[in-house]
């Protein structure tokens, strides 16, 4: 933790497994927190952590309140509990609301915990159905909507009610693998209507009004036309809605396209975001308020420019940097180009290009096609920081591929087959040729990657004869 007075900082944790994650402060004194690992080659992920910690911000009484899957593992336990971290409690300093399947073993409910005795209270009693996920709550933080699944099915229901004391009801029921999705994001100040995310009649997720006591749709609010917000096809939660942490006021609307873009319906912080942009141009800057009000946190970042984080003082108009995420790549980084390709049914698939520092147009580099994890992940940030790295320290050209089933694309793209995949990287050389004037060299692209990119890779020859050189297969195989 940080004095922003002396800007000395102190030591709250040391573990030697786990990165801290999910970092919360609980009024001004406490702070609640996961474990994980943020630098694994998947990617970052609890793994064998989890758990839900508390600690003073002078490091003074630290407190586990629940166990990590490690724990739970050498226990021998049958059956994994586990809660996580919901959201605080305006002006509440002693108990927050967490998520967790500490009274059924295939349904998460909503509880009260209490940081002190390590004591919960359930907030969802008389749930309508069993196997539940996710919930929704209103202004006032009561549960007013519940996700759950089907055993055995890809079928998902979501129930509703009016107020805490109004019988639930199904509003809506759909597949994860066909037809339309129906997930809704949020409530309106009115704590009646909702805000969901459908592909109804489209081809992309996008967010709409929704009157849940007549259950009918109304216009739409938010859309992008090629990637998916508020949720995927599959009903997953992706960039969407804005809202307060402290009265779930509806602020504004994110996507994450080519680059992350905001849109701000709030005036003040539409104004906020104008002049950081000013100040840090040709990155991506987001922010967070203080709790005094007077003075945001910034962070700031772009494809050529790892995590900077500052200090805005809105009255002395000042912009502070404070610290840096990764300050040895200053320099080394290069610039993210996007592109689409046309499959053979039409379908626009994006890519990604880096090229190596001081590249001029006409130059020809061998081109390695780094193929992330999936087929239907979408290659996210630790993914451009491989290939942006792979391009700086190689005389290589690095291109992420993106399969047609990556999450943020629209439903019909999940007709996918391992012919598609060959396809695709066959059109590398013509497609570069046409948007970058030709970087590749004459020589065979270098197709790498792990996981399901892994087994593409080694099957590619089946497909394509001119791939049976060279090619890197990164993922463990038995059997």
């Amino acid at each position: 933790v940080i004095n922003m007075e002396t800007r000395k900082g102190d030591l709250l944790t040391s573990y030697e497994n786990f990165d801290v994650v999910n970092v919360h402060w609980v009024g001004d004194e406490r702070l609640i927190y996961s474990l994980g690992l943020y630098d694994a080659p998947s990617g970052p992920s609890s793994f064998d952590g989890g758990g839900l910690f508390v600690v003073g911000r002078d490091g003074s009484k630290p407190k586990q309140l629940s166990s990590t899957l490690a724990d739970n593992i050498r226990k021998q336990q049958l059956v994994f509990r586990t809660m996580s971290f919901v959201r605080q409690i305006p002006g509440d300093t002693d108990e927050v609301i967490v998520e967790g399947n500490l009274s059924s073993a295939d349904s998460n409910d909503l509880y009260m915990l209490n940081l002190n005795t390590g004591g919960t209270r359930l907030l969802t009693s008389g749930r309508p159905v069993s196997r539940t996920y996710d919930w929704l709550l209103d202004s006032k933080r009561v549960p007013r909507v519940v996700f759950s699944s089907v055993k055995n099915e890809l079928t998902r229901v979501v129930h509703y009610r009016k107020s805490a004391d109004a019988p639930w009801e199904e509003i809506a029921r759909y597949s994860r693998d066909k037809g339309s999705v129906f997930v809704p994001l949020a409530f309106e100040s009115d704590d009646q209507m909702l805000q969901v995310a459908t592909n109804q009649g489209r081809d992309t997720m996008a967010v709409f009004r929704y009157d849940p006591n007549q259950k009918k749709l109304g216009e739409i609010i938010a859309q992008h036309p090629r990637y998916d917000m508020g949720a995927d096809s599959e009903g997953q939660r992706v960039a969407g809605v804005l809202q307060s942490i402290v009265d779930n006021k509806i602020l504004g609307y994110q996507v994450d396209a080519d680059k992350p873009e905001t849109i701000w319906i709030d005036e003040g912080r539409a104004k906020t975001q104008r002049a950081l942009d000013a100040a840090l141009p040709n990155m991506i800057n987001r922010f967070t308020r203080t709790p005094d009000g007077k003075r945001l946190l910034v962070s700031s970042y772009s494809d050529q420019s790892s995590a900077r984080w500052y200090i805005f003082d809105e009255e002395k108009r000042t912009l502070e940097e404070i610290g840096a995420a990764r300050p040895w790549l200053d320099g080394k980084l290069v610039e993210q180009r996007s592109f689409l390709y046309k499959t053979r049914d039409g379908l626009e698939i994006p890519g990604y290009l880096f090229l190596p520092k001081g590249y001029k147009a006409g130059t020809k580099f061998p081109t390695i096609v780094h193929i992330h994890g999936g087929p239907q992940a979408r290659a996210d940030f630790s993914e451009m920081v491989l290939a942006t790295v792979k391009a700086s320290y190689l005389p290589r050209a690095v291109m992420p591929w993106s399969c047609r089933t990556s999450a943020s694309r629209p439903a019909w793209a999940a007709r996918f087959t391992p012919l598609d995949l060959a396809l695709s990287v066959a059109k590398c050389r013509k497609i570069m040729k046409t948007l970058w004037r030709g970087p590749w060299s004459k020589a065979i692209p270098i197709l790498n990657g792990r996981a399901y990119p892994a087994q593409a890779t080694v099957a590619m020859p089946h497909y394509k004869p001119w791939s049976r050189r060279p090619i890197c297969s990164s993922a463990p195989w038995r059997g």
